[in-house]
């Protein structure tokens, strides 16, 4: 962590003298790696100017706020993959197989061993999330049957 006192630097953006160290915790709207944004599990402190939200390049922040966020993406998907075991009441096999990954993969991913692309993250939260698309990845001929009941309609 930096010891540098930056709170009488002048911001790049808006020209105020403004920034304060804070430590942010949740949605980080700036975009990480093939990531738009990414929720952030634990605080990260960084100096941020309080007038526009302009984050200051320090010394070592970067490389923290890359842990952190990289720590926070992988114990979101290590959950998503319980809720949807969970949920389906599936093996991690099969997981693995509605997901068209390896196995192996998963479970590199599950043990929080690797970060996965932004797709399969958000892909394995829908599923997480909605009991629908589980519905669908399960069995793939609801989405042929739903369509025969759209034309009906």
């Amino acid at each position: 962590m930096s010891t540098l006192d930056l709170s009488r630097k002048i911001c790049s953006e808006c020209g105020k003298k403004h920034y304060e160290r804070k430590n942010i915790v949740g949605f980080w709207d700036h975009p990480w790696a093939d990531y738009p944004c990414v929720f952030l599990l634990n605080a990260v402190p960084l100096w941020i100017c309080t007038n526009c939200k302009n984050v200051a390049s320090v010394k070592g922040d970067s490389e923290n706020l890359d842990c952190v966020i990289e720590d926070s993406i992988r114990e979101q998907t290590s959950q998503f993959i319980e809720i949807i075991k969970a949920k389906g009441q599936i093996s991690s096999e099969r997981v693995a197989q509605i997901i068209g990954i390896s196995p192996s993969y998963l479970a590199s991913l599950h043990q929080k061993k690797k970060t996965p692309s932004f797709n399969l993250w958000n892909e394995l939260k829908a599923i997480a999330i909605s009991p629908e698309e589980m519905i669908k990845r399960l069995d793939p001929s609801w989405d042929l049957l739903k369509g025969k009941l759209l034309l009906r309609a």
